[in-house]
């Protein structure tokens, strides 16, 4: 074959991101037509939806584990629709956080390490998200929020340190580092990882300005908290953040939900031999081995440049530290993988590039990326513990469940409803209000000390406030939507104050499947009334 037929490499951009960004839409075209995935996506939706009608949040929503960052930009949606549907956001997801962050890391890697090198580094990770199947990894969640995050982080670094670090990049770069604690608390470790080594980096120069320059990266990474608390000050919302986003998250992770091993070791070693069997990075984990293999031998050759020590450095410490961010939450949510899935396209781009003087590195290199796309792909193709066809082809008429087929006569769009228990998919389906600080009440029952206190009056107070007219008991056990199962230890008058609460003001209305329903008192009354008229 001539070499004027050879396919050159690296290709085109537009001829490498094309095919691989359509095939990621091709994969996640079914998912739009497709109704709850995740209680997670319908909290977020249901928490857009409030924050809608009343922006205040920890005032009027409470995000338990994410922040502002996550469920602001679903509420500005509205500014273009009349109601929040889930294949609205799944699109918005795909088109406005995951592509835009693929194409940001495309040109943070490019730019630095060579279109050749970048090319290659992004080959497991549009495979491993056009691939997966997991239910909780299809629907929208923070963490591919944060994955937005993490490529513009390393694309402002980049581009600071191909610069020398100028003052104004630098600001840009601790600006957006510092928006981190507001999108979900667990990117924290891997952002702060990030500021440290460029403040390393920048403190460790010859520079006589490196002190200025120093100073301009910390104040761009406070001036978002700056701002935050004076506003939450201003305003007397101090309390409600601390318990709600500070205080009950430590609880959170100190407390976990289905990680039931003590001690911290057996807790590590449980959390890695679920992180290793997991069907969905099972390749992905294996490419990061063979990576690791490739930096010991290019380390023991002497074929690591010096320059190119403190890059690895920081592609070591960002993978170390994404695992870090899904670990300390300490809970067997697949949705915190995401977290771990950017990073090691920077070790991938710094190893292509370091053995690009070398031919059979360079090949050996390629062909092991090539293996591990193989074995992904089969392995998400021949094996079926949860298979594409139950996500993609299943439910696809969206049937309303039974308890949003008991509500639909009986509540009008943008009504408040109350509940205890873990609902979130009737308050997307019927495009109802949430009348609690959240759609479940997990956090009144799993949490102690002041945060349930102010969670209890903030109950109390929220249904004397918006008094709904219905009121949802969803603890019963065969719930398979959340964690609250128990009704003798979780239900709805296993808390004295709202137990006589709501024998004063409600009355049981119904019962489907086990939920009961219960409608106030006095709109009742005053709705009989009204009918003898």
């Amino acid at each position: 074959m001539s070499s004027s037929n050879r396919l050159k490499f690296p290709i085109p951009d537009a001829l490498y991101l094309v095919p691989f960004l359509s095939a990621l839409l091709i994969t996640r075209l079914p998912t739009f037509g497709l109704g709850n995935l995740d209680v997670d996506e319908s909290m977020y939706i249901a928490g857009a939806n409030k924050l809608w009608l009343d922006g205040r949040f920890w005032i009027s929503h409470d995000g338990s584990t994410s922040g502002p960052g996550v469920i602001y930009p679903l509420m500005l949606l509205r500014l273009f629709v009349d109601k929040l549907d889930y294949g609205l956001v799944r699109f918005y997801n795909l088109f406005v956080n995951f592509i835009p962050a693929i194409l940001l890391l495309y040109w943070a890697l490019k730019r630095s390490f060579g279109a050749a090198a970048a090319q290659v580094a992004l080959l497991p990770v549009v495979l491993l998200a056009a691939l997966f199947s997991n239910k909780g990894m299809l629907a929208y969640n923070g963490e591919q929020v944060c994955l937005l995050h993490f490529a513009a982080s390393l694309f402002l670094l980049l581009e600071a340190r191909a610069r020398q670090f100028p003052a104004g990049r630098l600001f840009g770069l601790g600006l957006v580092l510092g928006l981190a604690p507001f999108t979900k608390l667990q990117m924290v470790p891997l952002a702060g990882w990030l500021g440290l080594w460029t403040l390393a980096v920048v403190l460790g120069s010859a520079t006589a300005d490196r002190w200025k320059k120093s100073a301009w990266l910390l104040g761009g990474a406070l001036l978002p908290t700056i701002l935050v608390v004076l506003y939450l000050w201003q305003n007397n919302y101090l309390q409600p953040f601390w318990l709600l986003y500070l205080e009950s998250n430590l609880q959170y992770a100190s407390n976990p939900t289905n990680m039931q091993q003590a001690g911290r070791l057996e807790q590590l070693v449980a959390w890695a031999h679920w992180v290793i069997t997991f069907r969905e990075t099972f390749g992905f984990l294996l490419l990061l081995a063979g990576e690791g293999l490739l930096l010991g031998w290019l380390w023991f050759r002497g074929q690591l440049k010096q320059t190119s020590f403190a890059l690895v450095v920081l592609a070591l410490g960002s993978v170390a530290f994404s695992f870090l961010s899904v670990f300390i939450a300490k809970n067997y949510f697949p949705h915190y993988l995401w977290l771990v899935l950017l990073p090691p396209a920077l070790l991938t781009a710094i190893l292509f590039r370091s053995t690009a003087e070398s031919g059979q590195l360079r090949y050996w290199a390629m062909g092991y990326v090539t293996v591990c796309l193989a074995v992904m792909m089969r392995y998400h193709l021949g094996i079926s513990d949860f298979g594409r066809d139950q996500v993609f082809f299943a439910s696809r008429d969206r049937q309303l469940s039974p308890l949003a087929q008991y509500l639909q006569p009986r509540v009008k769009p943008g009504e408040r409803l109350g509940t205890w228990g873990f609902v979130s998919d009737e308050f997307v389906t019927l495009d109802v209000v949430s009348a609690n600080l959240q759609v479940h009440t997990q956090m009144i029952i799993q949490r102690e000390g002041n945060v349930r206190q102010y969670l209890i009056k903030r109950y109390l107070d929220d249904m004397e406030r918006y008094r709904p007219r219905y009121l949802v008991d969803d603890v019963l056990p065969q719930n398979g939507r959340g964690f609250l199962k128990d009704p003798d230890r979780e239900g709805l008058f296993t808390v004295p104050p709202i137990a006589a609460y709501v024998r004063k003001h409600y009355r049981l209305d119904g019962s489907v499947e086990g939920r009961r329903i219960y409608r106030r008192i006095d709109e009742a009354v005053a709705q009989g009334r009204k009918s003898a008229q």
